[in-house]
């Protein structure tokens, strides 16, 4: 908003003298325009009410960052505890399927023992175990040789590397002094 001052309708007064008596003879006469104090106060007054209402919008502003962050929180909690629900679920779907295909093969070969169930629910039981025996069984065996294979090819690298930096590897220059 451009600050609007009025034009003087004073005559400019003189300067005064060395004596402080004004040149046209008027010693009370005072350069001082009331009405600059008023457009000043005016301005000030402008100037605290822009401000106040650039608090006021500031505060607005942040009050809607907060509230989308916590629309944002909200939303992560509620996808987390609908993740987990569903987890439960299928979990407890799978534990039941599980259940009833145990207890399914249980029931057959409880047929094939002559219709004994005790003895179907034994011999599935442990059909079960020594499946889940020979899987980690098979797991660890796996991964041990993974590892080593990895290991192996590493350092076969890493000498691959020294012969081609150096010229030969540590497993040549141990076994030159070795033989010394």
């Amino acid at each position: 908003m451009p600050i609007d001052i009025p034009p003087a309708t004073q005559q400019p007064s003189s300067p005064p003298n060395r004596s402080g008596e004004e040149i046209n003879g008027d010693p009370t006469a005072d350069d001082h325009d009331p009405r600059a104090d008023h457009t000043a106060a005016e301005a000030l007054r402008s100037v605290w009410d822009r401000l106040a209402e650039l608090r006021i919008y500031a505060g607005y502003y942040l009050t809607a960052q907060l509230d989308r962050l916590k629309l944002t929180i909200r939303q992560i909690v509620l996808l987390a505890v609908v993740g987990v629900i569903a987890a439960i679920a299928a979990a407890g779907a799978l534990v039941a399927a599980i259940v009833l295909l145990l207890r399914g093969i249980a029931g057959g070969l409880a047929t094939l023992c002559g219709h004994v169930p005790w003895l179907g629910d034994l011999l599935c039981g442990l059909l079960v175990l020594g499946i889940m025996a020979f899987a980690l069984w098979y797991f660890v065996r796996s991964f041990a040789k993974a590892s080593r294979r990895a290991t192996v090819e590493k350092y076969e690298r890493e000498q691959t590397r020294q012969r081609t930096d150096i010229g030969h590897d540590v497993a040549q220059r141990a076994g030159e002094t070795e033989s010394v």
